[in-house]
């Protein structure tokens, strides 16, 4: 028996429980059953409105739906029942950032590092923020903290290797473009970013080179790490 069937076994048992409500929803959530989550999810914030979680994994199927407002009134209210509950920040962080609210979506990445220092994914959406409002400076102290706590993160030196070629420090660019084509051999965004480098310092034969192999790598698939902030 799946885990729907044992939690609507025991919801029929006890169908005051929210909890299972909220369980239950989560396996719904887990197979897309989206609609059918939302109402359990709902159930539970019925039955006890205090608790932050459902309405956390409600608002987690709105910002999946694209529905950022009704994603971010569910993620306020898991703040308001539980003021510490780090992944509400963290996750309405992002859908401000989808909406362009960005000074929103910083505020939001603070206070996640203020209750979770070691974070280094809110370190990174911070600076993708940062770095959307050209803030450069910030940007970059935010993916060096970020590699800091999570030293294999391709995206961290692929965003600040791209964020100092805006900034034109274009040795620390070459630096960073190479050590994600270190971790990820095949990531072509990096050779293509790393070729507009040496083009720009007159290395015309190392940018030929780049861009050789970027087109070589272009029929495959790439994560393109300014476009997703959650897969960190």
């Amino acid at each position: 028996m799946g885990a729907i069937e044992d939690l609507t076994k025991a919801i029929g048992l006890k169908p005051d429980e929210p909890t299972y409500y909220n369980d239950r929803g989560r396996a719904y959530e887990a197979k897309k059953q989206y609609e059918d989550a939302i109402a359990d999810f709902s159930k539970a914030t019925e039955l006890h409105p205090g608790l932050p979680d459902p309405y956390y994994n409600r608002g987690n199927i709105y910002a999946e739906k694209k529905q950022y407002d009704e994603a971010i009134e569910n993620y306020t209210k898991a703040i308001v029942y539980d003021s510490k509950h780090a992944q509400s920040y963290e996750n309405r962080g992002y859908v401000y950032a989808e909406k362009k609210q960005f000074d929103k979506a910083i505020a939001d990445y603070r206070k996640v590092i203020e209750l979770n220092p070691n974070d280094a994914r809110a370190y990174f959406n911070r600076a993708l923020s940062y770095a959307n409002k050209k803030q450069y400076g910030e940007a970059i102290a935010d993916y060096t903290k970020a590699i800091e706590l999570k030293p294999s993160s391709v995206k961290s030196y692929y965003n600040r290797g791209t964020t100092y070629i805006f900034t034109k420090h274009y040795d620390e660019a070459i630096a960073d473009l190479t050590k994600a084509i270190e971790l990820k051999s095949n990531y072509r965004d990096a050779y293509n970013n790393r070729g507009v480098v040496y083009q720009r310092i007159g290395k015309k034969s190392l940018a030929k080179a780049d861009f050789h192999q970027a087109k070589a790598l272009k029929d495959l698939d790439f994560d393109i790490a300014m476009d997703d902030e959650f897969n960190f």
